[in-house]
């Protein structure tokens, strides 16, 4: 993931070598040459082909053993010094200081334990914000459709009280791109569960909003330019093992 917010991702390209595109810099007829997409979206076969390619827009359920987890904190160079020690204390029939190893041990792995099970509770959580559904133009016209089945290349329209499905860039309004941003009128994006930033973030044509942030105000046409594992979202997910 690229600094500032900017999320460079890798687009498959027919089987020649994957580039990695930074789609908050380029123009907007760049992202539909680069997707092989119009703004009159995509058809329901070329989102068969791009599901096989990019697969579907969630992120995977994944699942660990809690024991296996709890001791795997046990499995490091810290805590094998203090096994070590605990195995001397106990054979020098030091009772005191063997209990005293094994508290510590046990302490330090409980703080671990319960330090990623909050991380993964916050990830969850993310995964379980992402849209259901989504309005996208599919054979020239706009159809509800199962927000896991958008792909790179959709056109979809987000509005007030919408969860983002998916990476997007924002479209222009018109044929024309205004002359200054503050012409148009932008969207009001909350994208705190991603970020951190305490209030909504304007955003106007040509930007770039990720998947789990929330519509405030506006509605727009957007480009999707990323999905699943590949966007946003699925950076975080990929950063946080899951159980």
């Amino acid at each position: 993931m690229a600094q500032n917010g900017e999320v460079g991702v890798k687009v498959a390209d027919g089987g020649a070598e994957d580039q990695e595109v930074d789609f908050k810099k380029v123009s907007q007829v760049e992202a539909f040459e680069i997707l092989k997409c119009t703004p009159h979206g995509i058809t329901s076969a070329e989102v068969q082909e791009r599901l096989k390619t990019y697969g579907y827009n969630k992120l995977p359920e994944e699942t660990r053993n809690p024991i296996l987890v709890y001791l795997s904190y046990m499995w490091n160079p810290l805590s094998w010094a203090m096994e070590a020690a605990a195995i001397i204390a106990i054979a020098l029939l030091d009772y005191a200081d063997f209990a005293l190893i094994v508290a510590l041990l046990l302490v330090n792995s409980t703080i671990s334990y319960v330090e990623e099970a909050n991380a993964d509770k916050a990830i969850k959580a993310l995964a379980s914000a992402l849209a259901p559904r989504a309005k996208a133009l599919r054979d020239g016209e706009m159809k509800t459709v199962d927000a896991s089945e958008l792909v790179p290349g959709d056109v979809i329209i987000v509005r007030l009280g919408d969860i983002v499905p998916a990476d997007i860039k924002i479209l222009f309004e018109g044929e024309v791109a205004p002359v200054h941003a503050n012409d148009e009128t932008p969207l009001q994006v909350d994208q705190a569960a991603l970020t951190g930033e305490s209030l909504p973030v304007k955003k106007f044509s040509g930007d770039v909003a990720f998947a789990g942030s929330t519509i405030k105000q506006g509605e727009r046409h957007c480009l999707v330019r990323c999905s699943g594992l590949l966007g946003g979202c699925g950076c975080v997910f990929v950063l946080v093992p899951v159980w």
